[in-house]
């Protein structure tokens, strides 16, 4: 099933998402630009920040609703520099939606 989104720039409206397909995804989905996986009780900060390592073209990110997702798992973005300015290939993310995520706090410390 992974296989297949290689080419994709673009994956939304995924339902019964778990950190285990977000790993899939992000193995695969090197060329990603856009991510929606909000409202998904299964992801997690583990899930988020494979997406984080392993999708450098990455824009937008949508979370939105993932109650297990904190400032932890959100810090791969910033670590690479990802946020507007990365370099050398880096994840550039331009948009991240974290509506009613409660573990995410205000400051991120990187």
């Amino acid at each position: 099933m992974f296989s297949q989104i290689t080419s994709h720039k673009t994956i939304s409206l995924l339902f019964q998402i778990t950190d285990e397909s977000l790993c899939g995804i992000a193995t695969h989905g090197k060329n990603l630009r856009q991510l929606h996986v909000g409202s998904n009780y299964g992801v997690s900060d583990y899930g988020v920040s494979q997406v984080a390592y392993k999708c450098p073209h990455l824009e937008v990110l949508d979370v939105s609703f993932c109650y297990k997702v904190s400032n932890y798992g959100l810090e791969g973005f910033f670590k690479r520099g990802a946020v507007d300015g990365g370099k050398d290939g880096q994840c550039v993310l331009k948009y991240l939606r974290i509506k009613d995520c409660a573990k995410v706090g205000y400051c991120l410390h990187v």
